[in-house]
């Protein structure tokens, strides 16, 4: 495979392990400049980058397209014997949802969310189990100059500072202005990287002529009743470009919201003629419908010409086609936005070599400035139809773009550098916060995206849903959409005066709730959800929201549509499954040293490969004894569960056994018998907890193992928290508890299935066998000082992600294998 220049210097670049910010044109390849080095190192097996690449994106569209396209290359260009396993997590494709895969391409959301131990895949049980997958990996940012100024970005950096070193990173831009990308680079320790006139020469997309002009009616308007619809002079301009193209006519149309998107498209197919297939693309159809269009759409509108069918084609689409897919038209028409934005929706018209395009710029009206009606983004739609009028008509280079980009957003940008400085120490916080279990899900996702979206579904039921919520289909809407409808149905309803059929509702939207023990013998049943009425506006932002089929409808031509039009409601997950659609288990009795040893197997097949080759790397960044971190690793697997060598808890399970009418053993249990069916009449045994209790029994051998110096400190911290929060991720408090007589024997049988250099660093070391009840608030403020991890330090974050992603892996498969 032929690359580009600068494509070799950015894989020259990252085999030197520089951090590293590529600005490039749309069409330049960037997503294959930052990929080469990852996948040529995977096939030569390069231990300078890593082996696991976190591929993050602002949109779900994105990641569809590189899984494509990379399993291509790797299938079939590179003809890998032992390609990379490739996998997408966006909020449609679940498919990693505890990232396991060599290569991820995720939306941006499901990866902070997972930074912040509240991850939108998993469920608050699982917090702390995804954030491991982020150490040690190679990380490539895409279309950063879409993320949220006000919290995806800070976001992204304050992660980015936190891995530095440990974490090699490439973030990539088309359309951010000179100032941001030095500050960026200062900022994070990078190389810049921007594209200079010989290399710019290479890339057959340079060589293409597009212009801008400008249309001074808007496309869409308001009418009486407050309805979206086409301006009839918007709507008559796009028609008569459409019919002056020759041959197959193409012709895009970007608006900045569904509900203008939906009129436009109706004005349209009223106005063209038969044989003009018009085609309407946005987030909210179903996935099965979205991929069909998605698929005409790349077709039609691909490099190839060969597989087109269709002789004429106008599709309108929302801000799903502005950036990632390869696709070109010959006009393209557009609703004003920052100057950024167009440039992304431009790079969608005469992509390839060769070709002439026109873009069309529709301006706004003064009272539908959504969703650029902040006083920031309104002035750089102020800036950018203030710029056009002065250059359109005209073809624009690469340099043209940037000094518009810098024009428009230069002001904006140093404005946001100033408050990314100015607010960094409250953004340290509030993720301390976050990692400290004093925030929720909520408080999260302000972190992750201000201008957040509301994953809902419609059923007249939602109580049929309560078992497997994240499986059913779901549609993803702008939070100040639904806020702004919730508020008209509310009104509606209370007046009696509403547009659906079946008079009052009883209740217009219900949100998902789960449940929030944090039980440690419930850790591995299915988690337990309820749906509950909402009935004020901050209630709407639930995991899960279920719209009354009344209000809203459903068609393959519109989508989703937020006022009665065709009847839906979605179909309800088949029963007998867990809410990650995996079978529930079913308990058997299993010794403690049966488990151990299966818990141990487990992270040598699963977890180990990745703690050693990111323990090297934390191991250099931060001073620590070479192989440390991998013996650390061996010894919290097999001592994890030594709160469960307590009486208390002993005992507990014994009563179980009896009361489920099993045998009671004369062995020390780690696991009782359990049907879900059979005992379902059973109340629920409360064991007591055992987790924090294990890590306090193991400190004696943690210390022992760990080098007693001020640099090892946060190593230590961080394997006594992995034990401790091996079941919920943010467990504090430590119960007074008891060993039982034979503990030490019991223990010392599994320390033979360690690494001998571990076996004879604590083979004489005793257990910590008691806590007293007049001694636990001792023990808890000694804990809470010395022990637990320290949220403001890199070091500890860092090593603690990383081995209580290790352990709870092991954990999960090691208690699998035991059940079945």
């Amino acid at each position: 495979m032929e690359l580009y220049s600068y494509q070799k210097r950015i894989a020259r670049l990252v085999r030197q392990g520089k951090n590293i910010i590529l600005q490039a044109p749309t069409g330049a390849g960037k997503t294959l400049a930052a990929l080469w080095p990852f996948i040529q190192a995977w096939a030569a097996d390069n231990p300078n980058v890593p082996r696991k690449c976190v591929y993050a994106v602002p949109m779900r569209v994105l990641a569809n397209q590189f899984d494509r396209e990379y399993r291509r290359i790797c299938d079939q260009e590179m003809l890998l014997q032992n390609p990379p396993v490739i996998k997408r997590q966006t909020g449609e494709h679940k498919d990693d949802p505890e990232f396991r895969a060599d290569l991820i391409f995720a939306t941006i959301d499901q990866v902070l969310s997972s930074w912040l131990l509240h991850p939108y895949s998993l469920s608050q049980r699982q917090g702390n189990l995804n954030a491991g997958a982020f150490v040690g990996s190679y990380l490539v940012f895409d279309e950063f100059h879409l993320f949220d100024p006000d919290s995806t970005l800070p976001t992204s950096l304050h992660m980015l500072k936190t891995l530095r070193g440990v974490s090699p990173f490439v973030l990539m831009t088309a359309t951010f202005s000179g100032s941001m990308l030095a500050s960026l680079a200062k900022t994070l320790d990078a190389e810049p990287v921007l594209l200079m006139p010989d290399e710019l020469k290479e890339i057959p997309a340079q060589h293409k002529e597009r212009r801008y002009t400008i249309f001074p009616e808007s496309l869409t308007a308001q009418n009486t009743e407050r309805r979206v619809e086409a301006t009839s002079e918007a709507v008559a301009h796009i028609w008569a470009l459409h019919q002056a193209q020759s041959g197959r006519p193409r012709t895009l149309v970007v608006c900045n919201q569904v509900e203008r998107a939906q009129a436009v498209y109706q004005a349209l197919r009223e106005k063209a003629s038969p044989e003009t297939h018009i085609e309407l693309l946005h987030n909210r159809f179903l996935r099965q419908d979205r991929q069909i269009k998605e698929k005409l759409v790349e077709r039609e509108f691909g490099k190839d010409p060969k597989p087109r069918t269709l002789a004429s084609l106008i599709v309108v689409a929302t801000q799903v086609v502005e950036v990632g897919l390869d696709i070109s038209s010959a006009v393209l028409h557009t609703e004003l936005a920052p100057a950024s934005a167009v440039l992304q929706r431009a790079g969608r018209c005469a992509r390839y070599a060769g070709e002439t395009g026109q873009v069309v710029i529709y301006r706004l009206a003064d009272t539908d400035l959504h969703p650029y009606h902040e006083k920031q983004a309104a002035d750089q739609c102020r800036r950018t139809w203030e710029w056009l009028v002065n250059n359109q008509d005209r073809h624009l280079t690469f340099a043209d773009e940037q000094a518009w980009i810098d024009h428009v957003h230069t002001p904006a940008d140093q404005a946001m550098v100033e408050v990314l400085r100015s607010s960094a120490l409250e953004l340290d916080e509030n993720v301390r916060r976050l990692w400290r279990g004093a925030g929720d899900r909520g408080e999260a996702s302000k972190l992750v995206r201000q201008v957040s979206n509301l994953m809902v579904t419609v059923h007249d039921d939602p109580d049929q849903l309560r078992h497997a919520p994240f499986q059913v289909d779901q549609f993803s809407l702008f939070h100040g959409t639904l806020l702004g409808k919730f508020k008209n149905w509310q009104t509606q309803n209370e007046a009696l005066d509403a547009d659906w059929d079946t008079g009052k509702l009883d209740w217009l939207v219900q949100g998902l709730v789960e449940d929030r023990s944090d039980d440690e013998a419930q850790a591995n049943q299915p988690i337990r959800y309820a749906f509950k009425p909402v009935h004020q506006t901050q209630q709407l932002y639930a995991p899960l929201l279920v719209i009354n089929p009344a209000l809203v409808g459903y068609s393959v031509e519109l989508g989703l549509t937020l006022y009665p039009s065709y009847p839906y409601r979605v179909t309800v997950p088949s029963a007998g499954r867990d809410t990650a659609g995996q079978p529930r288990y079913t308990y058997r009795l299993e010794s403690y040293r049966r488990h151990i040893e299966l818990v141990h197997q487990a992270f040598t097949e699963v977890a180990l490969g990745d703690v050693r080759l990111a323990g090297r790397r934390l191991e250099q960044v931060f001073g620590w004894a070479s192989g440390v971190v991998e013996q650390v690793a061996h010894l919290i697997v097999v001592g994890h569960d030594l709160g469960k060598l307590n009486v208390a808890w002993q005992n507990a399970v014994r009563r179980w056994q009896k009361t489920a009418g099993a045998s009671v053993p004369d062995f020390a249990i780690a696991h009782t018998d359990f049907d879900p069916e059979q005992h379902r009449h059973l109340p629920r045994a409360r064991l007591p907890h055992h987790a924090v209790e294990g890590a306090v029994a193991a400190i004696p051998l943690l210390e022992v193992l760990i080098p007693d110096d001020e640099q090892h400190e946060a190593l230590l911290r961080a394997a006594f928290t992995a034990i401790a929060r091996h079941h919920a991720p943010f467990s504090t408090e430590i119960s007074p508890y008891r060993l039982i007589r034979n503990h030490h024997q019991i223990a010392a049988h599994t320390w033979t299935l360690l690494p001998p250099a571990v076996t004879a660093s604590i083979a004489n070391q005793l257990l910590e066998n008691e806590v007293e009840v007049e001694r636990q608030s001792d023990y808890q403020r000694l804990l809470d000082e010395n022990y637990f991890v320290r949220e403001t330090n890199p070091a500890d974050m860092c090593a603690y992600m990383l081995l209580v992603r290790a352990l709870r892996f092991a954990d999960q498969e090691g208690t699998a294998r035991g059940m079945r």
